[in-house]
């Protein structure tokens, strides 16, 4: 969403085609919804590096890459701004709704990307393979020991 000058003001992330749901960080939070009996298949999932591939790999990968590019038009100064913008949201729900382990994932480690063209030219049967890409985050994120991850690394 764009202010009246043009400039980002949210973003609405809508792209839950290949969402990936855990039953146990659910239960753990007492949330049993009834459509969970339904849903089967590769959606119900409770690996975190499968749950946190779908989710940091879409989210950073595609979406928030996309959106800094277009929006930097080919400025690294402007992208580098972009992404401290992005990494300083990124670094808030790492602490106010990641369990640590997530919010290390998001902030400290590669970024996971799917390999599209390997996933297309293996002769493999269909199935997600991943590679792992420099986070952009990583540049700008505060030391995890400031929002009391350290324990956890």
């Amino acid at each position: 969403m764009l202010d009246r000058r043009r400039r980002p003001l949210r973003l609405v992330y809508r792209d839950l085609a290949d969402v990936r749901v855990s039953r146990r960080r659910l239960d753990a939070q007492g949330i049993r919804p009834a459509a969970l009996a339904v849903l089967g298949g590769h959606v119900l999932e409770d690996d975190p590096v499968a749950l946190r591939r779908k989710l940091f790999g879409s989210l950073l990968g595609g979406t928030f890459s996309a959106l800094v590019s277009a929006l930097g038009r080919g400025d690294r100064d402007r992208e580098a701004l972009l992404w401290a913008a992005v990494t300083d949201e990124a670094e808030v729900a790492a602490k106010e709704v990641l369990s640590a382990e997530d919010g290390q994932a998001l902030l400290w480690e590669a970024l996971p990307a799917k390999a599209l063209t390997a996933m297309r030219l293996s002769g493999r049967p269909p199935g997600d393979e991943w590679t792992q890409l420099p986070n952009p985050l990583m540049g700008g994120a505060a030391e995890p020991a400031i929002w009391g991850l350290r324990e956890s690394i």
